[in-house]
């Protein structure tokens, strides 16, 4: 089902679609269980709005990558892009967020343990170029069903109806008497 085309088709809307997709569920689920205040919306809204800026741009950053770029594997490429853009998507939002709130304990960790973070949003991005490669396709499949379904629905209306072939009697063998 999660099988991609042999070439990475990549639409930006759909990238950005896709990337906007972890901001919805939280601020959904947020509201479900009563806990979505205006801060909590404020961060949820600077920390992803990267990532959905990212999304959009995804394959610029994967083309740029000179071993991935020639990749025929499209899932290569989903995840060398992620696995630079995550990084630097929530890093930027954790800026934009310090930006606003102004509490310096949101910045605190990027001094004291960059190698660490640095690793855990490498792993994090990981993770989430696997969710989003699985939500790229189904919603590529679903784009390209709805875009080529004019086309499909006049070639079957078009298909000539094949000619009824006649069934050739076998020669009879002569024999001789």
């Amino acid at each position: 089902m999660f099988r991609g085309p042999p070439r990475l088709i990549y639409v930006r809307w759909i990238g950005a679609l896709c990337s906007f997709a972890p901001l919805l569920l939280f601020i959904l689920l947020s509201a479900l269980l009563r806990i979505l205040t205006f801060e909590a919306f404020m961060w949820a809204f600077l920390r992803f709005s990267p990532m959905i800026l990212f999304g959009y741009f995804l394959d610029v950053i994967y083309k740029h990558i000179p071993k991935v770029s020639k990749s025929r594997y499209p899932i290569v490429q989903i995840i060398a892009g992620w696995l630079i853009s995550f990084p630097l998507s929530q890093m930027i939002g954790e800026f934009l967020y310090y930006l606003i709130i102004r509490d310096p304990s949101y910045l605190i960790l990027y001094s004291q343990d960059i190698v660490g973070t640095l690793l855990g949003l490498i792993l994090l991005g990981l993770i989430y170029s696997f969710f989003f490669y699985s939500v790229y396709m189904i919603f590529l499949r679903w784009y390209l069903v709805r875009k080529l379904e004019p086309y499909m629905k006049s070639r079957q209306e078009a298909k000539p109806t094949p000619p009824s072939k006649k069934k050739k009697k076998p020669k009879e063998k002569k024999t001789s008497s």
